[in-house]
């Protein structure tokens, strides 16, 4: 009896060593696998934003200066922009009475839309830009050209009409701290 326990103990320890031996091959496969489709994702990935990327980029170099491509691509940025009374005749963009609350979103967003307006069209060398602030009840407008934005901020519009990862890279960068905004705003917005 003593001898058919010390087996059965002896094999007890010899499945479990082999179960643990087992599962370890189990998760390097698993894991394999895994880091294989982690890395088949991230080629999927990259391939999708390199496509998006290039219609984006296809999309934004198609546009032609002039009324029906202007006043569609507004459409397209903001459903806050009023259509009604924003021309591209004028060279006029108006955003509507119920969407500002602050002056510093008005100077943030202004500087924000009016580069993406020099960026899609290099036929526009001069836009107007009027928001309504609802914290002070004023209308707010800013009169800059393309050449005035890009000295002021050193961006260059045809980088970022080049390729959407510049323009990207320009709206997530420092250029919109609140130092900025406010020297902007002090700078180029004023009251209507």
């Amino acid at each position: 009896m003593k001898k058919l326990l010390k087996f059965l103990g002896y094999a007890f320890l010899a499945i479990s060593v082999l179960g643990f031996f087992l599962m370890k091959i189990s998760d390097k496969k698993v894991n394999k696998t895994e880091n294989n489709q982690q890395e088949q994702t991230t080629s999927e990935s990259k391939l999708n934003d390199f496509n998006e990327d290039s219609i984006i980029n296809a999309k934004i170099k198609a546009l032609q200066c002039n009324e029906k491509d202007f006043m569609k691509r507004q459409e397209q940025n903001s459903g806050f922009i009023d259509l009604k009374t924003t021309s591209f005749e004028k060279r006029l963009i108006v955003w509507r009475k119920d969407y500002i609350e602050t002056k510093f979103y008005i100077g943030k967003k202004m500087l924000q839309e009016l580069a993406r307006v020099y960026r899609d069209f290099e036929c526009i060398d001069k836009i107007t830009m009027r928001m309504y602030c609802k914290e002070d009840d004023n209308w707010y407008e800013c009169k800059i050209s393309r050449k005035e934005y890009e000295n002021y901020t050193g961006v260059s519009f045809s980088q970022l009409r080049e390729d959407i990862k510049n323009w990207r890279n320009y709206i997530e960068s420092n250029r919109f701290s609140k130092d900025n905004v406010d020297a902007f705003h002090k700078a180029y917005v004023k009251l209507k």
